[in-house]
């Protein structure tokens, strides 16, 4: 049996965090919540998660603090969500080691989709790709790829 891929949604809306989750959890991931920096704190300190959605803009500890603060001892994947959209916020964010930001209002699918190419690029041995993914076989030295064992690409 596969372990399940966690994801770790910090927002302080908890209709971000409803909506996030639903889609999520449809999609095949386990999800967790923290409504605040503190929260997902203590939630990193017992538990365990494979990526992080964290929120930009939040009461007391923002998101670009948290970030910088788990970049000290953590790599976790991390895709911020901000109504900020000023290239030097977005700039700011992915230097301090975020691997992705997304504008609100946001599609979930598209939250989704990079949500699974962060993962992908990050934990590329967890076989997080779906069987109609195009990724051809390597030929050369007939290793497993994501999609499996070298061989016919197509039925």
């Amino acid at each position: 049996m596969t372990e399940r891929t966690t994801i770790l949604i910090v927002d302080d809306e908890s209709k971000i965090r409803r909506l996030l989750s639903r889609s999520l959890e449809t999609e095949g991931f386990d999800v967790a919540v923290a409504d605040s920096a503190m929260s997902a704190s203590e939630f990193l300190k017992n538990g365990h998660c494979d990526l992080i959605i964290l929120d930009y803009m939040m009461p007391e500890i923002d998101g670009m603090a948290f970030l910088a603060e788990l970049r000290k001892k953590s790599s976790i994947p991390v895709i911020m969500l901000s109504a900020r959209e000023e290239i030097a916020k977005k700039t700011q964010a992915l230097e301090l080691g975020a691997d992705d930001y997304v504008v609100k209002p946001f599609s979930p699918r598209e939250l989704v989709a990079r949500v699974r190419a962060v993962l992908n690029r990050t934990m590329p041995r967890r076989g997080l790709l779906r069987h109609h993914d195009l990724r051809g076989p390597d030929h050369r030295h007939r290793q497993p790829t994501p999609c499996g064992w070298p061989g016919r690409m197509w039925p």
